[in-house]
């Protein structure tokens, strides 16, 4: 029942299935996330000529995805997992920080699990998360992973609008980015490709990495971004302490559970 009822609510707020018009069956991907009111969104809040150049957790295997199918597979936050789970897998590790983020890739703590870790994109300034721009990861961090979780975010973003993307490796996962990222499902891989992204690494964890790395990732190097640590992505964690408990759920319980929850910290 609870269940159902979070699925309801978010289908309520996003205006979904409350007359013959805005059908339930018709929901886009990505359409029940709450947005962030101060970014830029074209026909929303930025002026019609904004583009003239001349105008500046753990999840555990005890039941299958056919057995236990989520009631909004990509309507918000989460990307659709079916697809997703399409995702190629790789054994690139780190050659640079030593955050061990990559280094532990195939680890042995993942057996037994389907799912380790939560992954998403969110604003670095107001922390807000974006639409399908989180998803579970298997084992450990591996690049398809966030390849996909990327890519899928960057599709619901105007191709002309400039991009920052910050990620506490991102020295070894922007080294081919664009290869793999090419490499993806068509309904993503285009949007991707043609974004003009600037790289950074997040204040908190650049002293991880070599000193060549920490020079080219600078923020303080970085012209638009203002004064900001860009570790917006942390904070969010904060309310995402159910993600625990979702590790004795089915997977389509456990991905609507956390769309949810996303769902309240937006």
């Amino acid at each position: 029942i609870m269940h159902q009822w979070r699925h309801m609510k978010m289908l309520m707020h996003a205006g979904r299935g409350n007359n013959g018009v805005c059908k339930v069956e018709e929901t886009w991907q990505g359409e029940l996330v709450v947005l962030c009111p101060t970014s830029p969104h074209p026909s929303i809040n930025l002026p019609d000529n904004w583009s003239d150049p001349n105008n500046p957790k753990w999840c555990k295997l005890i039941i299958t995805h056919k057995k236990d199918l989520p009631l909004q597979p990509g309507w918000a936050y989460m990307v659709d997992p079916e697809p997703y789970q399409d995702v190629t897998d790789q054994d690139e590790m780190s050659t640079c920080t030593g955050l061990a983020a990559l280094d532990y890739t195939n680890t042995k703590f993942s057996k037994g699990y389907a799912q380790t870790r939560l992954r998403m994109c969110c604003c670095a300034w107001h922390e807000m998360v974006g639409k399908n721009a989180a998803e579970a990861l298997q084992k450990g961090e591996r690049y398809s992973n966030m390849d996909y979780i990327v890519a899928s975010w960057l599709w619901h973003l105007h191709h002309l609008l400039a991009l920052v993307l910050s990620y506490d490796i991102i020295c070894q996962w922007s080294k081919h980015c664009i290869l793999r990222i090419s490499a993806l499902p068509p309904n993503i891989r285009l949007h991707a490709v043609l974004f003009f992204i600037k790289f950074i690494i997040p204040k908190l964890h650049i002293y991880g990495h070599k000193l060549a790395f920490q020079i080219l990732y600078l923020l303080d190097f970085m012209k638009g971004v203002r004064r900001m640590d860009a570790e917006g992505i942390e904070h969010t964690w904060a309310s995402m302490g159910v993600a625990t408990s979702t590790k004795e759920m089915g997977p389509g319980l456990a991905l609507d559970t956390l769309e949810n929850h996303l769902g309240h910290w937006n």
